[in-house]
């Protein structure tokens, strides 16, 4: 059996130089509809009988982009959401909102959707469905901090692969079992 795990192809997004909790908020929806920049993706010669994606619009459109065939479209697979830590008006640059809310998720901080065990828990639920089916060869395009844990669990559950720490978009790592 392979999973193969691709991240959405890259946002076209701007990232404002300094913000305030609001607008990283808005910023942060904003990321979720934006359109991507299209890239060749590697398949590995592999042909995969099934494609699951998050049901966000950019891996949709990369889903849409390498499979050809029905796409399993779920909220499961959606990136660990990301909120501002404080209300306080500080103006920081994104790239130090969206660190400090990761690390606020890694400690299940009240400013965050969803704790890190709810988290943990969607990905070993979406594990156990896809080995329950005993397909051959399942793609998965999903986001890149969640694909993080993913690989984890996928490593938990018997499955080899190249680990990684850092997933480019559009991207494929095949894990087997």
């Amino acid at each position: 059996m392979k999973i193969g795990l691709i991240r959405h192809f890259k946002v076209d997004c701007t990232y404002p130089k300094l913000m305030n909790s609001d607008e990283y908020n808005k910023w942060v929806n904003n990321y979720d509809i934006a359109d991507v920049i299209e890239n060749n993706v590697n398949l590995g010669k592999i042909t995969w009988e099934k494609c699951f994606a998050s049901d966000l619009y950019r891996a949709i459109k990369t889903a849409e982009s390498v499979f050809k065939g029905e796409i399993i479209k779920t909220d499961i697979l959606r990136e660990v959401p990301m909120s501002a830590f404080t209300s306080k008006n500080l103006r920081l640059p994104c790239l130090i909102w969206s660190f400090v809310s990761r690390i606020a998720w890694l400690y299940s901080h009240e400013s965050q959707k969803e704790t890190k065990k709810e988290t943990i828990d969607r990905i070993n639920n979406f594990v156990q469905k896809i080995i329950k089916l005993n397909e051959s060869n399942i793609l998965v395009v999903s986001h890149g901090f969640f694909m993080y844990f993913l690989q984890k669990e996928l490593i938990k559950n018997g499955f080899t692969g190249k680990r990684f720490t850092k997933v480019r978009n559009g991207t494929l790592f095949i894990f087997e079992k």
